[in-house]
C-alpha cells in the first residue's frame, strides 16, 4: 500500500539517524466505529455502509489503550529503544461481526452494506481533504488501500499491546458499551 510505503521511508530515516526511537504502528481505531451515531438513528433497523468486504477480518485498537501504551513507552524510555511495535487490541474480526456487536449493544439491527470502489474512494477523499482539490497520487493511494483492505483486511495480534499494558486490551463489546453509554 502506498500509504505504508511512505511511512516506511520515514521509519528507515529514523532507524538510520542514530536517534533513539520506538515505532508504534496502530491498526484500525475503534473510534472509527460509528456506534453512537447508529444508536441515535431512528428506527429498529439501521444501515452501516462499509468501504470494503465486510466479511474480511480486521484488527482494532481502542485509542485509550493505544495512548496508555504510548505513555508507558515514553516513561520507560530506553527499555523500548530500537523497537517497532504493531499495536492491535483484537485479533481478526469482520465488520459484519463488529456491527452485530454494535446492534446487540444498541438494541437495533445493523445492516452492513458494502459500497462500490468509486463511492468508497470519493468518501475517503472527502474525509481526508475536507472537500478541497484532491491530489491524484493521494487518490491512487486511497484506491489501492481500499482494494487491499477489500481482499486482505488489516490483521494482527493483541499480544504486544497486552504485554505493554500489563492487562487485556479493550474488546469491541467493552468499547461499544462504554461509548454508547456516553452518547445517550
Amino acid at each position: 500500500m502506498l500509504n505504508h510505503d511512505c511511512k516506511r521511508y520515514v521509519e528507515e530515516a529514523l532507524l538510520e539517524s542514530g536517534v533513539p526511537y520506538t515505532i508504534l504502528q496502530p491498526t484500525h481505531f475503534m473510534e472509527m466505529i460509528p456506534a453512537v451515531e447508529l444508536a441515535l438513528e431512528q428506527g429498529d433497523k439501521v444501515v452501516f455502509p462499509v468501504k470494503w468486504d465486510p466479511s474480511v477480518g480486521f484488527s482494532f485498537v481502542a485509542l485509550k489503550d493505544f495512548g496508555e501504551a504510548g505513555a508507558k513507552v515514553l516513561r520507560q524510555g530506553a527499555k523500548h529503544y530500537s523497537a517497532s511495535y504493531e499495536i492491535c487490541g483484537t485479533g481478526p474480526v469482520t465488520y459484519n461481526e463488529v456491527m452485530r456487536i454494535v446492534g446487540q449493544k444498541i438494541g437495533k439491527e445493523v445492516v452492513v452494506e458494502q459500497v462500490g470502489l468509486q463511492e468508497a474512494t470519493d468518501g475517503f477523499m472527502k474525509m481526508m481533504s475536507g472537500g478541497s482539490e484532491e491530489d491524484p497520487y493521494t487518490r491512487d493511494a486511497a484506491e489501492r488501500m481500499l482494494l487491499y483492505y477489500n481482499r486482505r483486511g488489516l490483521v494482527g495480534s493483541p499480544n504486544v499491546l497486552e504485554w505493554l499494558l500489563g492487562r487485556k486490551a479493550t474488546s469491541i463489546a467493552e468499547w461499544v458499551e462504554e461509548h454508547v453509554g456516553k452518547g445517550k
